[in-house]
């Protein structure tokens, strides 16, 4: 029994990162820049499917497909690594470009190195449309579910923090 369960860990264990990967947007942050603002900002990484790509194009649009009304993208970032590269296309869509990256592989596929979008909004966007290319030519579009959960933060000591576990 011990060794199935050995045999069965190391099995994991030994499965890349990126085939455990889900594909699609990954939000592992969102911050509004000031209570109210309607600014906020969206820290992801993307996964892909079973395909190669070297662009990702984010819109974001609603439920149905839709683009989203009143959606001002302002700005985007990438990790300092070689061949990496954002642009701000128009109000509701931004780009990504990158060195080619394979199936089941994430953009951008290093710990801690993420995507970064700013944008105004009227509505909290819960929906992403994602279209990759490789070298402009589309290779596949989908759209994808993301929550952007506040997290509440106050004072407290120490002592309080520590007896909550």
């Amino acid at each position: 029994m011990r060794a199935k369960l050995l045999l069965i860990c190391l099995l994991i264990c030994a499965l890349p990162a990126a085939a455990l990967a889900t594909p699609g947007l990954q939000v592992v942050d969102c911050m509004e820049s000031q209570p109210g603002s309607h600014i906020w900002t969206f820290t992801f990484f993307a996964c892909l499917g079973d395909f190669s790509a070297n662009d990702l194009h984010i819109e974001m649009v609603d439920e149905g497909g839709v683009p989203l009304p009143g959606v001002e993208v302002m700005s985007c970032t990438v990790p300092d690594l070689p061949g990496y590269s954002c642009s701000v296309d128009d109000d509701t869509t931004v780009s990504y470009f990158f060195p080619t990256v394979g199936p089941y592989s994430c953009v951008p596929g290093l710990a801690d190195q993420y995507l970064t979008v700013t944008m105004y909004t009227e509505y909290e966007p819960t929906m992403a449309r994602e279209t990759w290319t490789m070298d402009g030519v589309p290779i596949a579009s989908f759209n994808t579910s993301f929550v952007c959960v506040p997290v509440a933060t106050g004072s407290s000591s120490w002592g309080t923090v520590k007896s909550l576990y």
